[in-house]
């Protein structure tokens, strides 16, 4: 048997690369002359032509065809809604039910019951706080999480107003003590903090010499913890050379004699000289306001 593309390759009407589709230059076309090159160029002109209607068909084409799936898709979004929407336990209306947590296994809501009830209603007062799970029988707490998840928080406003009414109730319960931030007001409950950072807006400041509830578990503001280390002359651990504040921690050190290498209560390492040189750079600290709940 004779092997594929024997007299391509061996004989001499064609070399190898032309048997095997022409070498690597293309030769130019040899046009047409007299009828010939008339009939070539109306059969051209017609293919061209073809070319032109077949594409504009197919655009006219794929654009309904693109109306038309995408109204279906419309209509196939409608009907899942219609399928998925119940009878809300709230308000007894058919409408899409929104699982507030994963957890629970009771009767979930409609978005319109949930909203009015932990965004419209439950923001007129502190009491309303912590949130709690709608339903009767689930004691769970719900977070700004799950308000911002399902869109029953639409706002920063609102979601501002949530946190500041969460950090009063639990305020309430515990040392009844707050700080307001001297930039942009919101509270904080006051503990064993000796400086405060803003949760909202990142803002640093102090307490007033006004809160020194030890009992409580408050400690002394800095600026009375900076007032009874500037009044100490001398001591066991030697002569007072000042202040400075960890570069960990912040908390106020003060250095008697010794080595300048110092090793705070939180295990950081750091050359005293250099804690007075951040001293004298950092920017005073603003006072809180501070209040008592009643």
């Amino acid at each position: 048997m004779m092997s594929r593309g024997y007299l391509k390759n061996n004989t001499k009407a064609a070399g190898r690369k032309a048997g095997l589709g022409g070498g690597s230059k293309k030769s130019p076309k040899k046009h047409a002359s007299g009828k010939r090159a008339a009939l070539y160029n109306d059969i051209c002109y017609d293919i061209d032509e073809f070319d032109e209607y077949r594409d504009t068909e197919e655009l006219y084409d794929d654009f309904f065809l693109d109306s038309s799936t995408s109204h279906e898709r419309e209509e196939e979004l409608d009907k899942k809604k219609e399928e998925s929407s119940e009878e809300c336990p709230i308000c007894c209306n058919i409408r899409p039910l929104v699982k507030l947590m994963k957890g629970c296994n009771h009767p979930s809501a409609c978005a319109v019951c949930l909203r009015e009830m932990y965004i419209n209603q439950a923001q007129q007062d502190v009491r309303n706080y912590p949130l709690k799970c709608y339903h009767p029988a689930c004691d769970r707490i719900v977070t700004h999480a799950q308000l911002r998840q399902h869109n029953l928080c639409r706002s920063e406003k609102e979601l501002t107003k949530h946190h500041r009414l969460h950090v009063l109730a639990k305020a309430y319960k515990g040392t009844r003590i707050v700080a307001h931030c001297p930039d942009c007001d919101f509270p904080h409950e006051m503990n064993r903090q000796i400086l405060i950072t803003c949760k909202s807006c990142g803002f640093k400041y102090e307490v007033n010499d006004e809160v020194n509830d030890e009992a409580n578990g408050i400690t002394p503001p800095p600026s009375s913890t900076i007032k009874a280390v500037e009044s100490i002359k001398r001591d066991a651990a030697g002569v007072n050379n000042g202040w400075a504040r960890c570069p960990r921690c912040s908390i106020i050190i003060s250095k008697g004699g010794g080595c300048k290498v110092m090793t705070c209560a939180c295990g950081h390492l750091f050359y005293w000289d250099d804690a007075l040189r951040e001293k004298e750079r950092a920017p005073a600290l603003k006072v809180a306001r501070i209040e008592r709940l009643e």
